[in-house]
């Protein structure tokens, strides 16, 4: 059952995703745009606006599936990892608001975590699930606005 609010944005984004690949495929095999009857909304149009991605049709759909994959993967991880990532990505952010409070990509963050990694303090894969798990969440404070 999805019951959560994460679990809920989690399932609206699998299904976009399988609407935006169902309207892609059609624009293929009928050599023209997908359209909505009524005048609606493409998928790609409410993705675009839901997640912020731009491009093509097909490099959003990119993005829509690295993000959903992204969410998948972290679902697998340990308790006490998932805590350590999450630790690493709030100590990126603070040195990064320290620096700048007006800070308005998460560039400055992900520098913050590649420097954890140069130091030693942390592992490659660590550092990879500190900036996927980042991402993850700026997809997500952005659909949440929208």
């Amino acid at each position: 059952m999805i019951d959560t609010p994460e679990g809920i944005a989690f399932a609206r984004a699998a299904a976009r995703k399988g609407a935006l690949a169902n309207e892609i495929a059609f624009t293929k095999i009928f050599d023209k745009p997908a359209r909505r009857s009524g005048g609606g909304q493409t998928a790609y149009s409410i993705v675009k606006q839901v997640y912020g991605f731009h491009g093509s049709r097909e490099s959003v759909l990119q993005e829509l599936d690295n993000y959903v994959e992204g969410v998948l993967y972290t679902r697998q991880w340990a308790p006490e990892y998932a805590e350590k990532i999450v630790s690493i990505v709030n100590e990126a952010t603070e040195m990064a608001l320290e620096e700048n409070p007006n800070i308005t990509t998460k560039d400055p963050i992900d520098a913050n975590i590649q420097a954890f990694f140069e130091s030693g303090a942390i592992t490659e894969q660590e550092g990879n699930d500190a900036c996927l798990l980042l991402w993850i969440e700026v997809v997500r404070k952005y659909a949440g606005n929208h």
